[in-house]
């Protein structure tokens, strides 16, 4: 919101407000008043001595005690110039201190009126972080972090550690064109990385098992080589065990 907008509705605001006391005025002032003296009657508590006042805005008059007149002068404040019904609409129409939700810690703080007035006459917003969160950020700087993959410096800025830090997040370790390579290239999802090992054990559970099957077959045919070697020296008249089998020490 610029500050040419910000004044045209402070103006907007103060003509409506205006225009709602003269209305207030209006009709007040088109009601007959009471009389001087039932008037006393009635605001001047018995046996206390004080002045009759007229009222500033509702053109009426209230009663103003000796007592009150003591403690105004006490501390030095002017005699009132409204009633205590006007005074009420007075203050209501003030501005009042607000209450405020900070962004970083979410703590509530109080933005006073004369906070609002100041931030008002230098045309800008009310504050989104509290005193010690602004003081936080003054703080803090820009970083330079050497990325991980290029190896080359980048600015970490103040409002990103701000964002990274309300997520939880860590500083980050890549720079943005980093990032987004990294990013672009293809994920493979965690079950079809699962499925392709389980694929994987099966095929050499698979092949040892057929190795360990033809091994067998193996030493099984050269067993019964063997024996029949050894049955044909032995009707000869020669040694048998020529043949070394499988398995054997020898």
């Amino acid at each position: 919101m610029t500050t040419a907008i910000k004044k045209q509705l402070k103006y907007l605001k103060e003509q409506l407000v205006a225009s709602e006391a003269t209305a207030s005025a209006a009709k007040v002032a088109s009601q007959p008043p009471p009389a001087e003296e039932e008037e006393v009657e009635i605001n001047k508590p018995k046996d206390e001595p004080g002045r009759t006042l007229p009222c500033k805005d509702c053109s009426g008059s209230f009663f103003f005690s000796d007592s009150e007149a003591r403690y105004y002068q006490k501390w030095e404040m002017t005699e009132p110039l409204r009633c205590g019904e006007c005074r009420a609409v007075k203050k209501a129409k003030m501005p009042q201190p607000q209450e405020i939700q900070c962004n970083d810690c979410s703590d509530r703080f109080i933005h006073s009126v004369v906070a609002q007035k100041h931030y008002e006459m230098s045309g800008f917003d009310a504050p989104i972080r509290c005193g010690e969160c602004r003081k936080a950020k003054k703080a803090m700087g820009p970083q330079q972090i050497s990325c991980q993959d290029c190896k080359t410096d980048f600015a970490f800025s103040v409002a990103k550690q701000l964002d990274f830090k309300k997520l939880g997040w860590a500083a980050p370790k890549r720079c943005s064109g980093c990032s987004k390579a990294k990013k672009a290239k293809p994920q493979v999802k965690k079950e079809e990385i699962s499925d392709a090992a389980k694929d994987q054990a099966a095929e050499l559970a698979a092949l040892d098992a057929s190795e360990a099957s033809d091994a067998a077959k193996k030493a099984t045919n050269i067993g019964n080589v063997a024996d029949l070697l050894d049955a044909a020296l032995a009707s000869v008249g020669l040694p048998t065990g020529v043949v070394i089998r499988p398995g054997a020490s020898v």
